[in-house]
């Protein structure tokens, strides 16, 4: 029987692979340049290239029979978490970088962002060695769910705190006819607001009902990826360039990037 969950997790797949497709000749134009690679583009090519190759392992786990071959299931569920949380770390590497430039490298905002990105790591490790030491993680359950919804909220905190030092520095910095800016904000707000309700959402789901807890993870994280890789090609976008030559508003953050 295809079950909701397994319809959930499809659904999720489709839409990275096909963002994917969609913004492929993007990637090429703007990212495969000779000398355009810089660490931040490397970070950004590894997370967007390992979610789609390290999504490929979980087909199975989604549609596998579980009383077929339990220890693979196991150790596949324990691998989707651990997945979930290293493309989630990549994204937020890549998202503090952003904020940090639009406080023109401002070191207290990195050292606050660093500080919460490490507790929020910490306590999700904390939460994914109680789940493998369940020996009833394999079917959901409301202390497996308890725990995740520690490990989610750790990242709403940060996302939380993050979403408001980029609304902050919107407010300070909206005035300037700088569309490089601009997009930066925007792409953040939007990326922010979106995420961090999702974020939400999943803790609301464990709270509810455990058994749905494999599909809203997977669906917030591919969105988090395809969202921020629309976010980093949106910063090579060279409209914005050639805006910003003719405006002569060409600043320090676009430096950064390139």
């Amino acid at each position: 029987m295809f079950a909701s969950g397994a319809a959930s997790s499809l659904s999720s797949y489709v839409i990275l692979f096909y963002d994917y497709l969609l913004t492929l000749s993007m990637e090429v134009d703007r990212y495969w340049r000779a000398g355009s690679h810089t660490w931040a583009s490397t970070l950004f090519l590894v997370l967007r290239y390992g979610a789609l190759i390290g999504h490929v392992p979980l087909f199975y786990n989604v549609f596998a029979d579980p009383c077929k071959t339990p220890h693979l299931i196991h150790i596949l569920a324990f691998y989707h978490y651990i997945f979930v949380f290293v493309l989630t770390a990549l994204t937020t590497v890549l998202l503090v970088m952003r904020v940090y430039a639009l406080y023109f490298r401002n070191r207290w905002v990195l050292c606050l962002m660093s500080f919460e990105y490490v507790a929020a790591v910490l306590v999700a490790c904390w939460a994914v060695v109680g789940i493998w030491s369940d020996a009833t993680a394999l079917h959901p359950n409301h202390r497996t769910a308890q725990l995740k919804a520690v490990a989610f909220s750790g990242l709403l905190v940060f996302d939380f705190t993050v979403f408001v030092l980029t609304v902050a520095s919107s407010i300070r910095i909206w005035t300037r006819r700088e569309p490089f800016i601009h997009r930066l904000v925007m792409d953040g707000l939007l990326y922010y607001g979106v995420i961090w309700n999702l974020n939400l959402l999943n803790i609301v789901v464990l709270a509810i009902n455990p058994v749905l807890d494999l599909s809203t993870p997977m669906f917030t994280n591919i969105l988090s990826v395809v969202m921020v890789s629309r976010l980093m090609l949106n910063l090579r976008d060279p409209n914005i360039f050639r805006q910003a030559d003719r405006d002569g508003t060409l600043t320090t953050v676009v430096l950064d990037d390139n």
